[in-house]
């Protein structure tokens, strides 16, 4: 019986740890799927400011 409850321990502390392995997969992929949508190119430059003069 001591056998079985270690093995018990053992299969919950795997699928404790997967879990928080597994969250911080999903974490990671999503923040490399909003990052791939940012344009970090520096082929489009701003406009400089136009300065008007009123009279």
């Amino acid at each position: 019986m001591n056998k079985l409850k270690g093995v018990i321990s053992i299969i919950g502390l795997i699928a404790k740890y997967g879990a928080v392995v597994l969250a911080i997969v999903k974490g990671l992929e999503l923040v490399h799927d909003e990052l791939k949508k940012i344009d970090f190119s520096d082929s489009v430059k701003p406009e400089p400011i136009k300065e008007v003069e009123n009279e």
